[in-house]
């Protein structure tokens, strides 16, 4: 996830765009724990794992007002949500609100990212194939070819 925040990152900001960082998940947003990314904080990212912004299971459904009001204090332009099936179902519950809240009204993308692989209309998301590639090195690493045995 850090890589693809990073990539995004870099790209928007090269192309003018001021970039949110909304921290901890969906409750973080609520919260309103949302900052500026910077060029020079992206250092580092590409190589790491996980996310450094912070993930949570929280579905939207019930922070949907907390959410319009940090969206619109914030003025977005656009969202990316990158993670796995309960981001995948929070951003279809914040798009089903946009009759309710105007500031659901903007460009909103999912980058499917989880290493269970169950984000519907997927077939892959970034995590699932370096997961089974670390379980096949590892089970390469273990096997014993002359007694066949784990």
């Amino acid at each position: 996830m850090n890589a693809v925040i990073r990539s995004f990152s870099r790209l928007a900001m090269f192309e003018g765009y001021t970039v949110l960082g909304l921290y901890g998940g969906v409750e973080g947003i609520a919260e309103g724990n949302i900052k500026p990314i910077n060029w020079r904080e992206l250092h580092g990212w590409a190589g790491a794992g996980g996310s450094y912004l912070g993930t949570k299971r929280t579905l939207a459904g019930k922070y949907l007002k907390q959410i319009a009001q940090r969206f619109g204090e914030q003025k977005l332009d656009g969202l990316l949500l990158i993670g796995g099936f309960e981001a995948y179902r929070s951003l279809q519950e914040i798009a089903d609100a946009r009759d309710t809240y105007p500031e659901f009204c903007i460009p909103m993308v999912m980058i499917p990212a989880t290493i269970s692989n169950n984000v519907p209309g997927t077939e892959f998301s970034l995590g699932a194939d370096t997961a089974l590639n670390e379980i096949a090195t590892v089970i390469l690493l273990t096997w014993n070819p002359d007694t066949r045995n784990l």
